[in-house]
C-alpha cells in the first residue's frame, strides 16, 4: 500500500470497474467473478439496488494517487 492519506467516500456508478476489478483480483473470488465489459450488467444492478437504499451505504477507499483500494459495505 502506498503511504499517506487515503480518502473514503461515497461509491459513484464510475467506480463499479474498479470495485468489480478488486473482487475479481481477490484468490477466493477470482474464478467466480468476470471483468469482462459483457459480463457488467448484473453489477450495474446491484450498485444501483445498494445505491437506491437508504438503509445502504457502499463507500471505497481512495488512495493518495486517486486509485480506489477497497469497497465497503
Amino acid at each position: 500500500m502506498p503511504a499517506g492519506t487515503f480518502v473514503l467516500r461515497k461509491a459513484e456508478a464510475s467506480d463499479v470497474d474498479s470495485i468489480v476489478t478488486l473482487i475479481a483480483a481477490d484468490p477466493l473470488r477470482a474464478s467466480e467473478e468476470s471483468v469482462a465489459l459483457e459480463d457488467r450488467d448484473p453489477y450495474d444492478l446491484a450498485f444501483s439496488k445498494i445505491d437506491d437504499d437508504d438503509a445502504q451505504l457502499l463507500v471505497v477507499a481512495v488512495a493518495p494517487a486517486g486509485d480506489i483500494v477497497a469497497p465497503c459495505s
